[in-house]
């Protein structure tokens, strides 16, 4: 019987310290904003993207960014705070650059409320 509740409260731990881990990581990175220029590109085996600007590598909790995107080195990534969206955009012949996808946020939980 005292397995049991050795058990259950192993069980019940591991779900709270997920959730928790998940709501901080969702929080922080919502009201995080970014504005640089990709330096490196990597996809993971699962086939998401990684990006680095310069030598911090950025791999994003509330957004898919998936090798479909067709993500390049010199592209512009954009994130306001408290976006729903995550804009990466393409420098032209110009110089100047356009709005190549935009990734919407997959939220796992309702983080709107975190910046009102």
């Amino acid at each position: 019987m005292f397995k049991k509740y050795i058990v259950l409260i192993v069980v019940i731990g591991a779900l709270i310290y997920i959730s928790a881990n998940t709501y901080i990581k969702t929080r922080d990175e919502y009201k995080k904003s970014y504005n640089f220029v990709i330096e490196r590109v990597e996809f993971t085996p699962t086939e998401s993207v990684v990006v680095f600007d310069g030598t911090e590598k950025i791999g994003f909790w509330n957004f898919s960014i998936r090798k479909g995107h067709d993500i390049e080195v010199g592209d512009l990534l954009k994130k306001d705070s408290c976006s729903d969206k995550l804009n990466i955009y393409r420098k032209q012949s110009n110089g100047e650059y356009k709005l190549n996808v935009t990734i919407e946020l997959s939220e796992r939980f309702p983080v709107k409320w975190l910046c009102n």
